[in-house]
């Protein structure tokens, strides 16, 4: 355990806002991942389409992607 309290020693002050930021980044990117799925069952959108005609769904879609 001696190696990790040198490495905790040498990290900012702050560095945990860091780690925070990326964890809370793959929360949230699988959560719209999740919405997407949903909205694919809801406006029957099959694989492997990306997109269709409904704008609902495809404002979902690339508000996903866009992240």
């Amino acid at each position: 355990m001696g190696g990790l309290s040198k490495i905790m020693e040498d990290l900012p002050e702050g560095y945990g806002y860091v780690i925070l930021t990326g964890v809370g980044s793959t929360f949230v990117n699988m959560w719209m991942g999740m919405n997407v799925a949903k909205a694919r069952k809801q406006y029957e959108v099959t694989y492997p389409n990306m997109y269709s005609d409904n704008k609902v769904f495809n404002c979902i879609q690339r508000a996903h992607q866009n992240t």
